[in-house]
């Protein structure tokens, strides 16, 4: 059996939660087990162990998506981010045991709220993205949102969620549009091309040299994965290829869908220009994706 103990003299990292009167009360326990409504048992609690299905599908299609009432939404946030405070006070197994409650209640709070996601997403399912797609992308922002959501302040969670889903879409879709517009007008044919006229073969090696240069930097910004989908795609780390990989193809060699690799690739090649200019890098007489010849 795995011993969860951490080694002597280490201090564990501080786990984030928001924090609430009730948790520095001596029986604050059992003073949050006196909000839990009645209705409360009837709820699944949708464990990543106990309920992989949940884990597998992007909008917990094994699992039962009720909305929560404001009272079990009370108890739940109440109860998960007590469970956090506590493991933040323990070590060793006690704390691990914290945090799995608290990821049990983290996940019932994000399937009942499953059913706001898919609405949302379906208001900005535009081509070319799918509603599974902007699903699939809303999950994280989701999960995040019952993170920081402070219960406390007697809002509604749909409320807060709203607002951070719409706000997130919205980033996502004036990202893309601006990626679209980059594709759309470009040449793959001419990216491996530099201009011939009125440059020396010196001159071309020269701002070669210093283009490759500046792509490894602004890479070095970016993910591992989204590295390593521009290396594959693009062929970065290989000087004698001419040929752009196929989204289809990349996704093989990354494990990720084709529509996944291409997303990912716009909002990298985004992310790449915005370093280049708030770096006030320049790429003289070459464009930035003509950048692996």
């Amino acid at each position: 059996m795995t011993n969860l103990s951490p080694p002597k003299h280490h201090r564990c990292e501080p786990i984030r939660f928001v924090s609430h009167p009730l948790f520095s009360r001596p029986d604050a326990r059992e003073q949050i087990e006196n909000l839990r409504p009645e209705s409360i048992t009837a709820i699944p609690f949708c464990d990543e162990e106990e309920s992989p299905n949940c884990r597998r599908s992007p909008i917990g299609q094994r699992c039962e998506e009720r909305v929560l009432t404001r009272k079990e939404e009370r108890y739940l946030f109440l109860r998960m981010n007590f469970e956090k405070f506590s493991a933040n006070e323990s070590q060793g197994e006690r704390r691990a045991m914290y945090l799995a409650e608290a990821r049990i209640l983290r996940n019932r709070i994000v399937v009942s709220n499953f059913r706001l996601l898919v609405s949302i997403a379906s208001q900005f399912a535009l081509p070319p993205l799918r509603t599974e797609e902007l699903i699939s992308e809303g999950v994280i922002p989701l999960m995040r949102a019952v993170d920081l959501f402070d219960v406390s302040r007697g809002w509604a969670f749909g409320t807060y969620a709203t607002h951070v889903l719409r706000n997130h879409f919205r980033r996502m879709g004036k990202r893309l549009s601006r990626k679209s517009r980059l594709e759309a007008s470009f040449d793959d044919s001419q990216m491996v091309e530099l201009p011939d006229e009125g440059v020396s073969e010196d001159r071309q090696q020269e701002l070669t040299r210093q283009s490759q240069f500046l792509v490894q930097q602004c890479l070095a910004e970016l993910p591992a994965v989204d590295q390593r989908i521009l290396r594959t795609r693009f062929g970065f780390d290989d000087p004698a290829s001419s040929k752009v990989r196929s989204y289809a193809e990349v996704g093989k060699v990354v494990g990720l869908s084709k529509e996944r690799v291409r997303v990912r690739t716009h909002q990298a090649l985004e992310h790449l220009r915005e370093t280049a200019q708030s770096h006030h890098w320049e790429f003289p007489e070459v464009d930035l994706l003509q950048l692996h010849a």
